[in-house]
């Protein structure tokens, strides 16, 4: 058995050693539902790299990623991160960094509500933004 753990509570890489078995990723950062589809599939493939072959150099990997952005080698639907509102917008606090309560109000959604949201560097001050509603 090959394992990881990480600093933080409860975050680790383990794998039984067996070829056919993915190993388990707990709790890596970037891998909540809040990421954008793309940056969990790339932090997955580098995480199984890491654990499944050691021996082999990651950065080719990396640099493969960072190519697939420079040269728009993704789904643009993958890049979009969601968060689900747990209350509603005018119930979070006001403070100008909680980005769900200022999509709500935008978006005039409610709780149980899902926003998500594309971010570029170009302006990191604003957002292209959706909302649809969860089911």
């Amino acid at each position: 058995m090959f394992t990881i753990i990480f600093d933080k509570k409860n975050r680790y890489i383990a794998w039984a050693g067996n070829d056919v078995d993915r190993p388990t990723l707990k709790n890596l950062d970037g891998m909540s539902r809040r990421y954008p589809k793309w940056i969990k599939q790339q932090i997955e493939k580098i995480a199984t790299h890491i654990i499944t072959k050691s021996d082999i150099d990651v950065i080719r990997i990396i640099r493969q990623a960072f190519d697939d952005l420079d040269y728009s080698r993704f789904e643009p639907e993958d890049m979009k991160f969601t968060e689900q509102l747990d209350k509603n917008p005018r119930q979070y606090p006001n403070d100008k960094k909680v980005r769900v309560k200022l999509l709500g109000l935008e978006l005039v959604t409610s709780k149980e509500e899902i926003v998500y949201w594309y971010e570029s560097l170009a302006n990191e001050r604003e957002y292209s933004t959706r909302s649809r509603i969860s089911v």
